[in-house]
């Protein structure tokens, strides 16, 4: 599978109750479809206030599959990115992450 970035714009309300862990009724709904579906998987949900953004990563086969799902969930995703990531091991310390691999700190 591979990693697709999925942006929904919202107002910076919205995004704030997000960031603080309160109930958004479209991210429910579409964390229950991609669990319904296991060719399409959230991985994470990062909501962005002072741009009124709220970023998904999916773990998925298809730009599609992410598209479809959002669709049987009801949510409206207005763009759907390709992505990559490096999913290496990192460690915190005082200084924030640090990776294992590279040895640099982020």
């Amino acid at each position: 599978m591979a990693f697709f970035l999925a942006e929904r714009y919202l107002s910076r309300r919205q995004a704030l109750d997000i960031g603080r862990r309160r109930a958004d009724p479209d991210s429910t709904r579409l964390t229950a479809e991609v669990v319904a579906d296991p060719g399409c998987q959230l991985v994470m949900t990062l909501a962005v206030p002072e741009d009124e953004v709220c970023y998904y990563v999916f773990d998925a086969k298809s730009r599609e599959e992410v598209s479809a799902a959002a669709a049987r969930a009801g949510v409206t995703l207005d763009r759907i990115t390709a992505a990559t990531a490096d999913m290496s091991p990192t460690r915190m310390d005082e200084r924030g992450p640090r990776s294992e691999v590279s040895g640099h700190t982020s």
